[in-house]
């Protein structure tokens, strides 16, 4: 578990880039959430956690995306059956297909239940991850307290801009 979560830790600056691919076939390179806070959601459609927390991640997308926040969901479903779950739930936010976990194990480690979800930093570190349902009470406050630290962390970017040291 402690190896998994170095991994996480250090995915965007130091992992190698990997594809991932979208219910109509596209494909996204993970590298482009760089830069921003990301939410990413393990999740399955036969899950009824999943079932349960998909509508609050909605309401969480709604909330934080305009504040800067990428979400994506990753699932082992086949690409018909994402596409009827996105439907379903009326998910907005990106959605890839993983049926095996050999393309995000190097970089998640082994996912040993769903829900599983993993918040980052824009520095792409790891700021918290939670195995398993807990509510969307828990993610607002992570996603809230984060984008408090986020403001703190880049108050003087604009300076930097006009006068890099």
């Amino acid at each position: 578990m402690l190896v998994s979560l170095m991994t996480a830790a250090v995915f965007m600056a130091d992992s190698a880039n990997f594809a991932l691919v979208t219910v109509s076939g596209d494909t996204v390179w993970f590298s482009s959430f760089r830069g921003k806070p990301l939410v990413v959601i393990f999740w399955s459609p036969w899950c009824p956690h999943c079932q349960h927390e998909l509508p609050e991640i909605n309401k969480l997308y709604k909330k934080y995306h305009p504040q800067g926040v990428n979400f994506i969901g990753i699932t082992r479903a086949d690409s018909s059956t994402l596409a009827e779950s996105i439907e379903k739930y009326g998910i907005k936010y990106p959605e890839f297909v993983n049926i095996r976990d050999v393309v995000t194990q190097p970089i998640f480690g082994e996912i040993p239940g769903v829900p599983t979800t993993f918040i980052f930093d824009s520095d792409g570190k790891l700021y918290f991850k939670q195995i398993g349902y807990v509510g969307a009470e828990v993610f607002d406050e992570q996603l809230s307290n984060l984008l408090q630290q986020e403001k703190q962390k880049h108050k003087w970017d604009w300076l930097k801009k006009l006068w890099p040291f």
